[in-house]
């Protein structure tokens, strides 16, 4: 199952990357999985100024025909959904570069020295072995490999 998940999100991308691109969008992420019962493969598209409702109706009718196309599931049935990154964590590298003086919250494996078990801050640099963040005027720096999850915050 998790080769076939594999090859279905490889070329799915493949597959919608160039379209993507031509209008406009960052295809920032590919994921094919269960939800409610049922295989679904979620594009997620990004652009600097926003994610309407409309793009993501604009791209799933673009790609839509050409996942149809090559059947990338082999005959298996599955939902397809477009949406904006929202505050899905944070991945690859250029999730983090697109978060860069933004609002994260950081939740670490283990509360960092009896702290909070989540860090709501600033990125404000990151690389392989740890980010950084800044909270009330201080800066934070944790090891990557002591991360449980970074995402965008999003506060009410």
């Amino acid at each position: 199952m998790e080769e076939t998940v594999k090859n279905v999100v490889l070329i799915a991308k493949e597959l919608t990357f160039k379209t993507t691109a031509e209008m406009g969008y960052e295809l920032a992420d590919v994921e094919y999985v269960k939800e409610d019962g049922q295989m679904c493969l979620n594009l997620y598209i990004y652009k600097d100024d926003g994610i309407s409702i409309e793009d993501c109706e604009a791209v799933s009718k673009a790609v839509d025909p050409l996942l149809e196309q090559e059947d990338i599931t082999n005959g298996a049935p599955y939902c397809l959904g477009v949406s904006s990154l929202g505050d899905r964590p944070l991945n690859s590298e250029r999730d983090f570069e697109r978060n860069l003086q933004k609002i994260v919250e950081v939740k670490p494996k283990m509360p960092l020295k009896g702290k909070n078990k989540s860090h709501i801050g600033v990125l404000l640099a990151f690389d392989n072995a740890q980010i950084t963040i800044g909270q009330k005027g201080e800066q934070l720096s944790i090891k990557r490999d002591e991360i449980l999850l970074v995402r965008p915050y999003i506060g009410f």
